[in-house]
């Protein structure tokens, strides 16, 4: 979908292999999810370090079995969780990034 970020890589989740859970993107959420990976290549290039996501979309199903909140903009495609060590903690990402 970007460069660094597939929409495999997106849609993953180990709960919904083991559950059985099909967390496929639908085709109505494609644009949001586009959207949502254009924002993160922004983040990867203002940390100048790899990112990894960690949950992107989760479809009902698989949002339910993790205990989420029903509203949880993963379920739009408009979430993503990440990690990038090398850029810090997450605080220090945050403040990075302008958040805190």
């Amino acid at each position: 979908m970007t460069p660094h970020f597939s929409l495999e890589e997106f849609t993953a989740s180990d709960t919904a292999s083991r559950l059985g859970i099909d967390n496929s993107l639908p085709d109505e959420l494609r644009n949001n999810a586009m959207k949502t990976l254009q924002m993160m290549e922004r983040i990867r290039s203002h940390l100048g370090v790899p990112i990894t996501i960690t949950s992107g979309y989760r479809c009902e199903a698989l949002n339910k079995a993790i205990g989420a909140k029903p509203s949880s903009d993963h379920t739009l495609a408009f979430a993503c969780d990440f990690k990038a060590p090398r850029a810090g903690t997450p605080a220090e990402i945050a403040k990075s990034l302008g958040l805190v």
